[in-house]
């Protein structure tokens, strides 16, 4: 059993399939688990045999047969043996069980062209190394705000205002970014954040006062160094309990502030020798609504963001992939009374101020998830969020521009082979299969754009416009093939058939 070892995974290659990555969905107490398989594009319609192994925690073996999970045997059971090998191949592996005493077993799966029998095509598999390693069984990512003690209980109406001061004067600064906007190589996905943009193109920035729109607790700081010289700070503050605020890209912070932070022992590490950050997460320092705990921006703007638990969890397909955060963070707009929410929507907008943002919600989002369709976030199989910390190489994002959400927006971070990383728009139509926008692509059919638009978007961000066409094939609810033909348009590319240049992403 040559692929039954630790660490045993399958190179792919361009001749070979790609196994989709497994899908974790639901509470440690209640998980189902489904992996789905890609085979070759050379094998379709050709009969195959599935095999789907697990390395438990204790070492031993089991393997997924029709009738259920075995222990491994001399000849291990085919899970689906001499059927035609389809576009893809959903395996539900676990159904709504607790996988609390199974957290860190390992799930393989492979394939082998079925030719006689079941041990015919397992041996075949592994002589064509036609086999990979899929994912881990991992707990679920859980909430944890860490609220100081002071922090009160929040209303239980999440709807009622919290903040009565805007947290810089309008005056101050050019435009209120909402939630959504994207920018290569930090912002692939939909920012998940808000942004004061404070900076004109070409400009010094100039420090501006930064006041608590509430009553609230300093529980975090992060302070950063830069060896060049300069640095900045995050501040993450709760006005209580379910509720934490965050704001990122200070020049400074008060004299009360840093001593705060000066009087404990932060954890500081070091990136690539160029940059040091140091955090603590154990303040309690109570500020009062309206006073100054800092300075900015740094460079642009001043980041602000706001992570509520009381609220349901924003719709990603599969919010397993991300960190326990992502899915409940919320424009902060909606938190401000009347009067200081109306100062801030006239300011609510692109970057430089051009265009206001009218569309609800008027303060942004950044889910974008559209079920059985293209729209939203894109993952290369196995580098999700929760792994990597948003490291852009990976991502995909099809969805629209933060400004005005009927522009259709692409960013992505370089993994479309022959396509620089950046963010692509087009003109998009109504029919047909050519520049259709990314709610309308499903099923199983091929699309293709082309035409991408140069200049900025009405968000204002800079675009590219690579010469070619990009085809798109939805091939199951959760896996996206995508290939860039440069140099070309839809009208010319021969049957809009993909090469073995073309990438898979998954949700």
């Amino acid at each position: 059993m040559a692929w039954l070892c630790a660490g045993a995974t399958a190179a792919a290659s361009a001749s070979e399939p790609l196994f989709l990555d497994l899908q974790q969905q639901g509470a440690t107490t209640s998980r189902t688990l489904t992996a789905h398989l890609l085979p070759a594009q050379a094998d379709l319609g050709r009969p195959i045999s599935l095999f789907v192994a697990a390395l438990l925690p204790g070492g031993a073996w089991v393997v997924l047969s029709p009738a259920g999970w075995l222990p491994l045997g001399a000849e291990p059971p085919a899970w689906q043996h001499a059927q035609p090998a389809a576009f893809s191949h959903s395996v539900a592996l676990v159904d709504a069980a607790d996988v609390g005493g199974l957290l860190g077993t390992r799930v393989f799966a492979g394939y082998g062209h079925a030719t006689g029998t079941v041990a015919a095509a397992w041996a075949e598999m592994l002589a064509a190394g036609r086999y990979r390693e899929i994912g881990t069984l991992r707990a679920a990512p859980t909430l944890g705000l860490n609220a100081p003690a002071s922090a009160p209980a929040c209303p239980a109406d999440a709807g009622a205002p919290l903040f009565g001061t805007a947290p810089i004067d309008p005056v101050d600064f050019i435009a209120m970014r909402p939630l959504g906007f994207q920018s290569n190589p930090i912002h692939v996905f939909p920012a998940k954040h808000g942004a004061f943009s404070m900076t004109p193109l070409g400009a010094t920035p100039q420090a501006r006062p930064v006041r608590a729109p509430a009553r609230a607790s300093v529980r975090e700081m992060i302070q950063v160094r830069i060896a060049s010289g300069g640095g900045n700070y995050q501040v993450f503050m709760h006005p209580c309990r379910e509720v934490r605020l965050y704001f990122g890209h200070l020049a400074t912070v008060s004299t009360r502030l840093q001593a705060a932070f000066d009087a404990g022992t932060p954890r500081c590490s070091a990136i690539s020798g160029e940059l040091t950050t140091c955090r603590r997460d154990d303040l309690d320092l109570a500020l009062d609504e309206g006073e100054v705990f800092g300075h900015g921006p740094d460079t642009a703007g001043v980041d602000f963001g706001l992570v509520d638990a009381r609220r349901p969890a924003a719709g990603f397909i599969y919010p397993e992939h991300y960190d326990a955060y992502y899915p409940f963070w919320q424009a902060p707009l909606d938190y401000f009374n009347s009067a200081v929410r109306a100062a801030l929507a006239a300011k609510t907008g692109s970057v430089l101020g051009a265009l206001r943002r009218t569309a609800e919600p008027l303060g942004g989002s950044h889910a974008v998830d559209l079920a059985g369709t293209a729209q939203g976030n894109w993952f290369v199989p196995g580098r999700y969020w929760i792994d990597s910390g948003g490291d852009s190489a990976g991502l995909l994002a099809l969805g629209s521009d933060y400004v005005d959400p009927a522009q259709p927006l692409l960013a992505h971070g370089g993994a479309v082979s022959g396509l620089a990383a950046g963010l692509m728009a087009y003109t998009p139509r109504d029919s047909g299969a050519v520049n259709r926008r990314f709610a309308d692509i499903s099923g199983g059919g091929t699309f293709c754009l082309e035409g991408f638009l140069g200049g900025r978007s009405p968000g204002e961000m800079p675009l590219s416009a690579p010469s070619g066409a990009l085809m798109l094939k939805l091939l199951n609810p959760v896996a996206l093939r995508v290939e860039w033909v440069p140099g070309s348009d839809c009208s010319v590319l021969a049957g809009w058939a993909f090469s073995t240049k073309a990438a898979v992403f998954v949700r």
